[in-house]
């Protein structure tokens, strides 16, 4: 790809945490993001963790830590899709999702489905996005420091 466009998509990436094909934890253009697959995998081992509470702990950790590379927050989130290996955790994965989005008034819409996660994968994450905007010239801001360098 050429010309104007060239610079206006930015993958997001996080230490500790890639996908085993060549795609971005996340994407965005302008102040919409999109994430690929955010999943229950320690970054400290990069194996999954052994149950469902850390694993839904650490999707929400990763969906944080998306935002932030991208110059977001959580508040910024409007959508997250929801993938359960099995749906008798459902209950469980609400009670993750209260204490992240604790104010029952500001809360991301929602879509729950089940799932056949790789390998021992429980619960897995996409979310879309749309950051605040001082965070909208972030792709030009860097593209200007690496021409610097």
């Amino acid at each position: 790809m050429s010309g104007a466009h060239q610079n206006r998509r930015e993958s997001i990436e996080i230490a500790g945490l890639r996908h085993t094909h060549p795609i971005p934890m996340a994407s965005r253009i302008g102040r919409l993001l999109y994430s690929s697959g955010i999943n229950g995998i320690d970054p400290a081992t990069g194996t999954w963790a052994p149950d469902f509470a850390r694993q839904a702990s650490l999707v929400f950790e990763h969906m944080a830590a998306v935002m932030e590379a991208a110059g977001g927050s959580l508040d910024d989130v409007i959508k997250v899709t929801v993938y359960l290996k099995d749906l008798g955790d459902w209950d469980r994965f609400n009670e993750a999702w209260k204490n992240v989005f604790a104010d029952p008034t500001s809360r991301p819409a929602r879509h729950v489905l089940a799932y056949d996660i790789s390998g021992e994968g429980m619960v897995q994450l996409e979310i879309v996005a749309v950051l605040p905007e001082e965070t909208q010239n972030h792709v030009d801001r860097k593209s200007q420091a690496a021409e610097g360098s």
